[in-house]
């Protein structure tokens, strides 16, 4: 299971960093470097069903058994003390269901472009209006042959993840989400990062919900992906976040 985990070390505050829907912890390769050198210690999971995580065949892949998963690595590495959680898109939905279900262990959390939708059918008109690429990945039913292709062209970079976890998660993680109540209940200090060049229902969607007062909402020019192409911007809201809590 460790193979799922680097610890990079540190020997501050204890940084726990969550990738999206479809990758895996390689995702925060850009972050890790700059939290580091903030002093914090900090450690990626590829979640369960993706990366170098284990593929069980027979589970169902919703919150519980991505929240077992996590807590499994939590214990093994001996992080006793509350940490912050850091989630982006599918990772912020499962970060913000973990702040829930124990927040005696969490003392910040960051959500970066996490889908903020009110059910299912809206999650699927939001993710198919993505394109050709993000439709034949996500619900062509000829994904299945589409992401071997996937795999062989990015050298094995992406879509290391089976049927089973791809379609348990999508269906019973992202489409079931219910972040929006998550975030009208939350006490845990939170910074919800959205990008104006993301899928607009998510901004919408915030602006007519009342959050908790634990929320920070920070609305940018960014697209769906920040901790990779608006790195500067992100570590810096981060870092600011983290300093006044």
């Amino acid at each position: 299971m460790m193979k799922c985990v680097k610890d990079f070390g540190g020997s501050g505050k204890t940084i726990v960093l969550l990738h999206g829907f479809l990758l895996s912890s390689s995702y925060w390769s850009k972050l890790v470097p700059l939290l580091l050198k903030d002093g914090y210690r900090v450690v990626t999971i590829d979640l369960l069903g993706f990366g170098k995580a284990p593929k069980p065949k027979n589970i169902k892949y919703d919150y519980q058994n991505h929240i077992n998963h996590i807590n499994s690595i939590i214990n093994k590495l001996g992080i006793n003390d509350p940490f912050i959680l850091i989630g982006h898109s599918m990772g912020g939905l499962i970060a913000s269901r973990y702040s829930i279900t124990y927040p005696e262990r969490i003392v910040s959390l960051v959500l970066l472009n996490s889908p903020i939708c009110k059910n299912a059918v809206e999650t699927k008109k939001a993710l198919r209006g993505d394109g050709v690429i993000g439709r034949s990945v996500i619900y062509s039913r000829f994904r299945n042959l589409i992401w071997p292709i996937v795999r062989i062209l990015s050298l094995n970079k992406f879509g290391l993840h089976t049927k089973k976890s791809r379609d348990g998660s999508l269906s019973l993680i992202i489409e079931k989400t219910k972040i929006i109540d998550e975030l009208s209940k939350t006490e845990i200090p939170t910074l919800l990062l959205l990008g104006s060049k993301d899928r607009k229902i998510y901004i919408e969607n915030i602006k007519s919900s009342k959050l908790s007062s634990a929320v920070t909402v920070s609305i940018k020019n960014v697209s769906h992906n920040p901790a990779r192409k608006n790195i500067d911007l992100t570590h810096k809201l981060i870092d600011n976040f983290l300093k006044n809590k």
